[in-house]
């Protein structure tokens, strides 16, 4: 039998594979340069008022989204390291959904 996975917490807490967070590598296209400050966190087309969108935990340093299901632990008491940003639909979907959640209202 393999030994189990493991894993770290951004306080360096070691973690098992059963509690670990789940990632996922966003595949940002930085290829233009957004108008406004409300746009997509993976493709920076900008987010029309009214455009349905969702939103995405991701880590700074790898660019990782990070499972919807999972957003209260990796945030921990702090939530340093991570940012929540809106995606575009089309984004979100590639991503997929289960990564993401619903914009706020």
């Amino acid at each position: 039998m393999h030994p189990p996975r493991t894993g770290r917490l951004c306080d360096g807490k070691m973690l098992t594979m059963v509690d670990a967070i789940r990632t996922k590598w966003m595949d940002p296209e930085f290829r233009r340069d957004p108008k406004t400050s409300h746009f997509c966190a993976v493709c920076q087309r900008d987010l029309k008022p009214g455009q349905p969108h969702r939103r995405v935990l991701f880590t700074l340093d790898a660019y990782a989204a990070v499972h919807a299901e999972d957003w209260d632990r990796a945030m921990g008491p702090t939530g340093e390291g991570y940012v929540i940003e809106a995606i575009g639909m089309d984004c979100a979907r590639k991503l997929g959904l289960e990564w993401t959640a619903p914009a706020k209202a």
